[in-house]
């Protein structure tokens, strides 16, 4: 299992909705800034901790990711994670969710139900803004 990163927050995701997402964007900053479509996971032990960093998964085009759920859930299973979030940039600048991320979400929600791996949220983000799945209600 992987040591804890030493410069990621100590705070539980689940402290409510805007704190977690105040104390996981600066790890997702990289994420922001890429000319494309990127994705990665944030791992969770067992008391919703983070256990690393993102962990990028995939990586696509202008508009799009191509993505099987065992590259999304590869990390999580070898770091021992109980649970992720999903992660990804729209390049686009618009941080609003598209149909088919709702619909990759709903997917990734079940995969990880077969997998034992939570779903907590899948979090959108831009260079200036950021929308969770979770926090808008979307899952």
């Amino acid at each position: 299992m992987a040591a804890p990163d030493p410069q990621l927050p100590q705070q539980a995701y689940h402290s409510g909705p805007h704190d977690e997402l105040r104390h996981l964007l600066p790890y997702l900053a990289g994420l922001r800034a890429e000319p494309v479509e990127s994705l990665g996971i944030i791992p969770l032990n067992g008391r919703l901790g983070v256990i690393a960093g993102l962990q990028r998964v995939a990586g696509g085009h202008l508009m799009h990711l191509t993505v099987a759920p065992r590259e999304v859930f590869a990390p999580a299973l070898s770091l021992h994670a109980a649970a992720i979030v999903l992660a990804h940039n729209h390049p686009s600048g618009d941080p609003e969710p598209s149909l088919e991320d709702r619909a990759f979400t709903r997917f990734m929600v079940r995969a990880g139900q077969l997998l034992d791996v939570q779903v907590l949220d899948h979090i959108v983000v831009t260079r200036r803004a950021y929308v969770s799945f979770r926090r808008a209600r979307l899952m």
